[in-house]
């Protein structure tokens, strides 16, 4: 019975220490489908036409309210109109907030979106 206790408590560890275990208690953002994801490495902000997107994200930080990033965005001007319009590019600080179990805030360099 003891070796059956034994082997019980290695297993939950072991299980405890799993990749999915460990990505279930991250804070997640969600995409533009609603499907939650943890460091994504772009964040459309315009879902109906992606003409802002943040991309090449480089995670610095990903925890309970807050997270950072650095990358880049690129936003369509739209001039003319939005379908001849090209895209401009700048580097950006991103930073998320939320509630420890999602985020529901995006700033990016300082400004709410």
């Amino acid at each position: 019975m003891r070796l059956i206790t034994l082997v019980s408590a290695a297993a939950l560890a072991l299980a405890a220490l799993s990749p999915a275990a460990s990505a279930a208690a991250r804070p997640t953002l969600a995409d533009c489908a609603g499907k939650p994801q943890v460091r994504p490495k772009q964040i459309i902000l315009a879902c109906a036409d992606a003409g802002d997107v943040l991309h090449k994200l480089k995670w610095t930080s990903w925890s309970g309210r807050t997270a950072r990033a650095t990358g880049v965005e690129s936003v369509n001007t739209c001039e003319p109109n939005c379908a001849a319009g090209h895209f401009v590019t700048h580097r950006v600080k991103v930073t998320l907030r939320g509630d420890g179990k999602r985020f529901t805030r995006i700033y990016v360099n300082g400004k709410r979106r």
